[in-house]
C-alpha cells in the first residue's frame, strides 16, 4: 500500500467511522476538503451494494407483518 493509499484510507475512517468533520480531517492530512469528500463518497458507494440485502430484508419484513399480523 502506498502512503496515499494509507493516508487516504485513514482520513476516510476518521469521517466516517469516528464521526468527525471533513473540514477538521482534511486540514490535519493537508487536503483540499473536496478531495476528501470525494474519496469518502466513493468508499460509501463501494460499500453500499454489500448492505443492499437490508432494504430488501425490512420490505420484506413489512410485507410479512402486514400479510401475518394486519
Amino acid at each position: 500500500m502506498e502512503m496515499t493509499d494509507t493516508i487516504r484510507h485513514q482520513a476516510i475512517i476518521e469521517v466516517t467511522h469516528h464521526g468527525r468533520l471533513l473540514f477538521d480531517v482534511a486540514r490535519q492530512y493537508g487536503l483540499p476538503t473536496k478531495t476528501l469528500y470525494m474519496w469518502v463518497r466513493q468508499s460509501e458507494q463501494r460499500t453500499q451494494p454489500s448492505t443492499s440485502w437490508i432494504y430488501g430484508l425490512s420490505s420484506m419484513m413489512s410485507q410479512l407483518k402486514a400479510k401475518y399480523f394486519n
